[in-house]
């Protein structure tokens, strides 16, 4: 079963991705949007200059194009090329020229110290690989986070909160109702990632913000 919704969740990313805004609308009550976009509040500033944004795994590039229209200086990387195509076009309707590249977070094909800050948002496995990390604080300035939404918990209730809560479910993601047993298992997890991340050079905080239908957890990697 597990091979079978990896391989699900691979066909969304890739050969299905013209799917992806249509499922991702439907399974979030059409917040999909607003809970990448709550990593932004976490971007530090540092005096007049907007800093420099590597998003990591930026999918169909809604939130790339907000951090563009918010002014930012982002530069894009992800492994499809499928999603890859279809951030480049968001961006070129918005007469926006992108800088997208098709790459591995195990490999960053950039310079030590180029970016202030990195996000992730809902990322699989990879995030927390020991390559993931350590080329994430290789090219941190010595000041800059690394913004990562790994889950959020859905807070609404009635038949169709009930139905997404027993797909989140039956699909392994990080989501769904909150119980006491599904909030152990989450700090569990939290606590494991963040016992690790000394070594490679950043201090951990969690944060929460709430939307309408979801608590959205957010982790913030600190280089040190």
């Amino acid at each position: 079963m597990n091979k079978l919704i990896r391989f699900g969740f691979t066909l969304l990313y890739t050969h299905f991705a013209w799917l992806y805004d249509l499922v991702a609308t439907c399974v979030s009550f059409g917040e999909w949007k607003t809970w990448g976009a709550t990593a932004l509040q976490f971007i530090p500033t540092h005096g007049a200059l907007q800093p420099k944004v590597l998003e990591i795994a930026h999918g169909p590039g809604h939130l790339h194009l907000t951090l563009y229209k918010q002014a930012y200086l982002p530069v894009g990387i992800d492994f499809s090329s499928q999603m890859g195509q279809m951030a480049y076009e968001r961006l070129r309707q918005h007469q926006i020229t992108p800088k997208l590249a098709r790459a591995s977070a195990l490999h960053l094909p950039f310079a030590n110290a180029s970016f202030d800050c990195l996000i992730a948002t809902f990322p699989t496995e990879f995030i927390a690989a020991p390559q993931t990390l350590s080329e994430a604080r290789r090219v941190l300035t010595p000041r800059g986070v690394f913004i990562i939404v790994p889950s959020i918990t859905l807070t609404s209730t009635g038949p169709w909160a009930t139905l997404i809560h027993w797909l989140y479910a039956i699909t392994g993601q990080k989501s769904g109702q909150t119980t006491p047993e599904n909030e152990a298992t989450k700090l569990v997890a939290e606590q494991h990632f963040a016992a690790k991340l000394g070594h490679y050079g950043f201090d951990f905080a969690a944060h929460q913000v709430y939307t309408q239908q979801a608590c959205v957890k957010i982790w913030v990697l600190s280089a040190i």
